[in-house]
Order: structure tokens, then C-alpha cells, then sequence
């Protein structure tokens, strides 16, 4: 009976695409017909010669342990609704992992993401993420109602468990959202908290308009075109005052360039709605800017507990604990992000960095080699490789991985900094009086102006700029404590003074 439902849903969508140039009762019965054999079609190419059964077989019968939300489909070409179907993704695998946090591990939306009109079969996607079932879906917003159509397939064999579909107002999609998860939850026999039910019960009705701003700035956030995704989400938040998601990343972008708009962004985000983990991130990178590592912490913690599949909160924590030298519980959080989001390569990149620091690099090298398996371009995981290279010496190597960036993500400090590890003085004090002259115009100094100096055995000069990058507040600073270029200033009493002002010293 599912599997009849699915062909009659899917043969009704393509029958109206078809309206849209009609010339016969026969072509549009025809398409009809057509349609429940591009299913028959599809189903076979998943699946395979074999019948897939589609009876309801108990998912606990299965094991099920780990699942994977796949992109949802928007059969369009339209940009605006490939967003919305984005943002209906990313907001339904958040509130499935906070339901089965501790239970079944869900895949991030990072690696679920790379799946988006793939050809794969669903037993290959499942094989790749190492999952038992897999979530996939449409998506068919309209300009005042949504509508949503999903279903479960387990694994080993293949088979439909569930599926549903649901329509709701544009102004309720934050309830079809939760409501769309809460629903997987229960045929995954999850058992909700009290707490849980509460939270997914109490969702409040968003105006239309400010969440297709919100789907729109949220693109632009993805993008790094930072902006544009504030200037759509000011008018969201015009047009809703309350939509808190609005608010909330909104203090993510801010948190960069404002440090005030983002605390008060991230305050009226979660006065609007305390479960948001976003704001807690933006908490947690405000706390580190004035040093305070505990109060860093808590609120790493707190994001985790209210978005536990986020690789995101996962490496972002990791990084905070590197910066405090603890390198294990490091290690530790970047392997959960790992396991979660296996296709991501930021957080191979951030695994690079903490091996780097303990002189643990033959494990440095395999995390880097995996890394650039799922994302050969991925600048991050080059920049601590390249670090890591200089590090053990080898500066050709380091110089040719930072010369593939040159110009984007690299600029000439790399390069004068290793000048000044291979003994090559003048080409090292050319690079260094160009950043030096960079200041004069008010631009905030590189830290390589430190670390070429330490290495040219310069030792005051370097503290000299140590300190007024202290007082300007430099975002590198947060690093002090275990970068490696720092090392030859370690034992001068004004570092370790730094240290101190910095909550730092031992």
C-alpha cells in the first residue's frame, strides 16, 4: 500500500509540471503513466533486480542505531526553493538528533549534504556513512503553504518501513519541522522526554516572508557572503521581531565584526526560544575573546546537549580545548565529529592541528590523507599540514602546499616565515618590513610579524608586537598558548606575563 502511494504523490506532481504547457487530456494521462514508471524505474535502480518488500516490519526487529537524513528533494530549478528545501533538511536532522541524543547516532547534515543528486543507490550512500536506515524526501513549498512528503528505508536488506506526508501553512513550517522528526523518532521507537515533547509542542507560527528571508540569509551564510546574509536577516527580523533562528544566527556572523551586536543578537535569540544552540556557540567565541575558559566551556557544553550532531559544535569545541592545550579531550571531541559527519574534511583538518601540536604526526598524516580523500581543495586541512611541514623541517614540501593557495587563503607571510626557518634572512626581512608597512594604514597586524621576528632570534622585537596585539585584541592571540611559532618566546618573563593576563599560565 506505501509503495502504491509514493507512485500516485509522485505521478500527481509530475502530471501538474506538466500542466504548465498542456496540449491533451492524452499527454497529461500519458505523463501519469509515465510517472509511476519512472518510479517503477527508480525503485529498481535503488534497489536492484531483487523485490523490494515494502510490508511494515518492526524497525526495532532491524537494530536501527544510526540514520541518515538525505537532501530533500524540490523538483525545481528555482534557487528559492532548493534553499528552502536545504533549510527543511538542515532543521529536520537537528531536531531528530537532539531527540535521539544518547540513542542513534544521525548523520550531520555536512556529509548527508554531499549526497544531493547523487546516483548512488541507497545501499551505497548507506555503505558510505556506515548507517542502518535512511530518511529521503520532497519538498513542494508554495507562496503560502508547504508540503512535505518522507519515508524510512532500512538497510540489510533494503526495505520501506514508514511513510508519510503533511501540509501546513507557510506560518507553521517551524511546527511541520518538528513535527516531521518527532514522527521519524517514534517509528525508530525513540521515546521522547517530557522535556522534549514540551519543546517540539511549543513552537510558535513565523511570518511567511521573514523565514524565506531567514532560508535566503542562511544561503549567503553557507556562502561566506556575510553581507548579504545580515542585510536578509535584519529584514526577517524586521518583519518578525520574534522568529529567534533569525536572531540566532544573526549573532553568529556578528560575533566576527561586532562583538556587542552579537551578544545582544545571541540574547534575544534564546529569551525567544531557549533551546537554540547557535547562540550558545556565539557565547562560547565571545568568552574566549576575554579569556575566560570556563565560561568558554560550559557554553561549548551547552551547545552540544541542544544540537548533538553537529560536527560543527564538535570541532568548534575541539578547537577551543587545543587552544588550552588539552589535547586529548581535543581528540576526543573530533572523533565524535567524525563519527557524525565521516565526509567532512573541516574536522580532519582540525585533527591535523592537535596532532601537529603533540608531535604526533605520523597520526597527523593519516588524518590529512583522509581529509583530502572527501575534499582535495579543502584550504584548512593544507593550511595545518603546511604547518606541520615547517614544523618537522621539511620547508620545500611546506612551501609548495602553501603555494597552491597563494593569493586566496595565503598570503606572503607563510612564505617569509619559512624564509626565516631556512636561514634565508633577507628574503625573510623583506616579507617581514612589507607587513610592517601594512599597519601603518590601520590594518590589524599579522602574527607573522611575531613569528618571523622569534625565528630571526629577535626575541624583544617580537615581544614588542606580542604585546600590542595584546592590546588591539587580535583573534590569533587566542592561540598563544599552543601554536608552535610561539615557542622560542616561552621562556622570556614579558610571554609568560602575557600568559597570565590571558588566564593562561600554568
Amino acid at each position: 500500500m506505501q509503495s502504491i502511494r509514493k507512485k500516485s504523490f509522485a505521478a500527481e506532481q509530475l502530471a501538474k509540471r506538466q500542466k504548465k504547457n498542456p496540449t491533451s487530456i492524452a499527454i497529461i494521462v500519458l505523463a501519469v503513466i509515465i510517472a509511476v514508471g519512472a518510479v517503477g524505474y527508480a525503485v529498481y535502480v535503488r534497489f536492484g533486480e531483487k523485490e523490494v518488500p515494502t510490508e511494515n516490519v518492526s524497525p526495532a526487529d532491524k537494530k536501527i542505531k544510526s540514520i541518515a537524513v538525505l537532501p530533500l528533494d524540490s523538483f525545481s530549478d528555482d534557487p528559492d526553493q532548493i534553499n528552502f528545501s536545504d533549510a527543511m533538511h538542515d532543521a529536520i536532522i537537528t531536531n531528530l538528533s537532539r531527540i535521539c541524543a544518547g540513542t542513534i547516532r544521525v548523520i550531520s547534515r555536512n556529509s548527508a549534504s554531499r549526497y544531493k543528486d547523487t546516483e548512488k543507490t541507497l545501499p551505497e550512500i548507506a555503505h558510505e556513512l556506515d548507517v542502518d536506515a535512511v530518511i529521503e524526501g520532497s519538498v513542494y513549498p508554495s507562496e503560502n503553504r508547504v508540503r512535505i512528503i518522507v519515508q524510512l528505508i532500512a538497510m540489510n536488506p533494503e526495505r520501506h518501513l514508514w511513510q508519510n506526508d503533511y501540509t501546513k501553512e507557510l506560518r507553521d513550517v517551524l511546527s511541520l519541522q518538528n513535527e516531521v522528526a518527532r514522527e521519524i523518532a517514534s517509528e525508530i521507537k525513540v521515546t521522547l522526554s517530557d522535556e522534549e515533547e514540551t519543546r517540539l509542542a511549543s513552537v510558535q507560527t513565523v511570518n511567511p516572508e521573514a523565514y524565506n528571508l531567514y532560508v535566503q540569509g542562511r544561503h549567503y551564510y553557507n556562502e561566506a557572503e556575510f553581507e548579504k546574509a545580515v542585510e536578509l536577516l535584519e529584514k526577517a527580523i524586521t518583519k518578525d521581531p520574534g522568529f529567534a533562528q533569525a536572531h540566532s544566527l544573526l549573532s553568529r556572523i556578528y560575533q566576527f565584526y561586532d562583538r556587542e551586536k552579537a551578544k545582544s543578537a545571541a540574547d534575544r535569540a534564546l529569551e525567544l526560544d531557549p533551546a537554540l544552540a547557535e547562540p550558545h556557540m556565539t557565547y562560547a567565541y565571545l568568552y574566549q575573546r576575554i579569556f575566560d575558559w570556563q565560561k568558554a566551556e560550559s557554553e561549548c557544553k551547552q551547545a552540544l546537549a541542544l544540537d548533538p550532531s553537529n560536527s560543527g559544535v564538535h570541532t568548534f569545541y575541539a578547537t577551543h580545548l587545543r587552544m588550552i592545550c588539552h589535547y586529548e579531550e581535543a581528540l576526543q571531541k573530533i572523533a565524535t565529529a567524525q563519527k557524525i559527519d565521516p565526509l567532512n574534511s573541516w574536522s580532519y583538518g582540525a585533527a591535523v592541528a592537535i596532532y601537529a601540536a603533540m608531535d604526533r604526526f605520523d597520526e597527523a598524516m593519516k588524518q590529512y590523507r583522509r581529509g583530502k580523500e572527501f575534499n582535495p581543495d579543502n584550504w584548512y586541512i593544507d593550511q595545518h599540514y603546511g604547518r606541520m611541514l615547517y614544523k618537522m623541517g621539511d620547508y620545500a614540501q611546506a612551501r609548495e602546499v602553501f603555494g597552491k593557495w597563494e593569493g586566496t587563503h595565503e598570503g606572503p607571510e607563510r612564505f617569509g616565515y619559512i624564509h626565516a626557518l631556512a636561514g634565508e634572512h633577507a628574503e625573510a626581512e623583506k616579507v617581514l618590513n612589507d607587513l610592517i608597512d601594512s599597519t601603518k594604514n590601520g590594518s590589524i597586524p599579522s602574527t607573522y610579524i611575531i613569528f618571523i621576528y622569534a625565528a630571526l632570534g629577535e626575541k624583544e622585537k617580537a615581544l614588542d608586537w606580542l604585546e600590542r596585539m595584546y592590546e588591539e585584541g587580535s583573534h590569533n592571540m587566542l592561540f598563544i598558548k599552543t601554536d608552535f611559532e610561539f615557542d622560542p618566546l616561552r621562556s622570556e618573563p614579558r610571554f609568560q606575563a602575557i600568559l597570565k593576563k590571558m588566564n593562561l599560565a600554568d
